[in-house]
């Protein structure tokens, strides 16, 4: 498994089917103006959630395990990607498009403050994170930053989740 570190300024490679990103809107900012992002949107880069990711996260999460718990097949679309997953790939759709340009930042799950899933997605739809930096509050050394999201769903209106969270960026240790 690959992992990419925080802080890394590469985007980190694709869980999925990776596609074509003629319209991605980044914002990319020294450590110190960070506070600069308030108010500003981003786009990121389209996703198709590949089909083996959903077995992985049913076993990581227990979804699987066998006490009724998984989905309903004859209920729920085919190659569903469960809401929590959804969740859990904000931060992978985000940081390549909003990130610190300074190496050796550290980003750290700081909250959600709401998160609504407002429209099923599945393995067949293309994904992307879009949305706005809507505040930056100093917290020791570095910055909690909010983030309004969308996770657009290609090719119809209604996202496929919407969510308030926020990450805790701390500067990069002096080595």
């Amino acid at each position: 498994m690959t992992s990419h570190a925080i802080g890394d300024t590469t985007p980190p490679p694709a869980t999925g089917i990776p596609m074509p990103d003629a319209d991605v809107l980044e914002i990319v900012v020294p450590f110190t103006e960070i506070p600069t992002m308030v108010g500003r949107p981003f786009r990121g880069h389209w996703l198709q959630v590949a089909r083996d990711r959903l077995t992985s996260f049913d076993h990581a999460t227990y979804i699987d395990a066998d006490d009724g718990g998984g989905l309903d097949e004859t209920v729920y679309p085919d190659g569903l990607v469960e809401g929590f997953h959804l969740v859990g790939l904000l931060y992978h759709l985000t940081v390549p498009v909003v990130r610190i340009s300074d190496d050796g930042w550290e980003g750290w799950n700081y909250g959600i403050d709401k998160v609504r899933f407002t429209s099923p997605v599945t393995t067949r739809d293309r994904i992307r994170a879009v949305g706005t930096v809507s505040a930056v509050e100093p917290r020791g050394n570095g910055f909690v930053v909010a983030f309004d999201s969308t996770i657009e769903v290609e090719g119809r209106e209604k996202p496929g989740a919407v969510a308030a969270w926020r990450s805790l960026w701390r500067p990069p240790v002096a080595g």
